[in-house]
């Protein structure tokens, strides 16, 4: 083989690499721009306790886009006089919903920032200023409420606020 031939081969390759890499990326960002969440079921139906409920994951849960949450999506749905206050049962009872991912070495991340709609679903993520490394994966999920709580499921959901353009 010529070494013109074989300079023109390697190019060729380089350049459909570089080509279907492209066409990737591009595939990707279309899909994300329809499907801007990734949801991953954790757990469901369930009813939810004082209790800790220690849940398995498999495969563990990662980081795959720039914010996650917990999101308890509730059998019924809740009462809220104001959106900035924690959801209420119809008596008035106020929900605290607590989620801690516990990651391989034992350590859990108490989930504090609000997600949702607070009627149909409730969810806790990590706080804003969180800084998890990209190999960080979480096992284990716990998961408690003040006051017994049906939930159809719960899921991890991660989203980028860049794919909302």
């Amino acid at each position: 083989m010529t070494a013109k031939r074989l300079i023109a081969i390697t190019s060729g390759l380089v350049i459909l690499a570089l080509f279907a890499f492209s066409a990737q990326h591009s595939a990707m960002r279309i899909y994300r721009s329809f499907t801007p969440y990734s949801n991953f079921q954790v757990t469901g139906p369930v009813i939810l306790s004082d209790k800790w409920l220690d849940v398995e994951l498999k495969p563990p849960l990662k980081q795959d886009r720039k914010r996650q949450f917990i999101v308890f999506v509730l059998a019924d749905q809740f009462f809220r006089q104001d959106p900035s206050q924690e959801p209420q049962l119809q008596n008035g009872t106020v929900v605290n919903f607590e989620a801690e991912p516990v990651d391989e070495n034992g350590k859990t991340y108490p989930l504090t920032e609000p997600f949702g709609d607070g009627y149909s679903e409730v969810g806790r993520g990590f706080p804003v200023r969180t800084e998890l490394s990209a190999s960080t994966r979480f096992p284990r999920v716990r998961l408690r409420t003040n006051v017994p709580i049906k939930c159809s499921k719960i899921i991890w959901r991660a989203y980028d606020t860049r794919d909302f353009k």
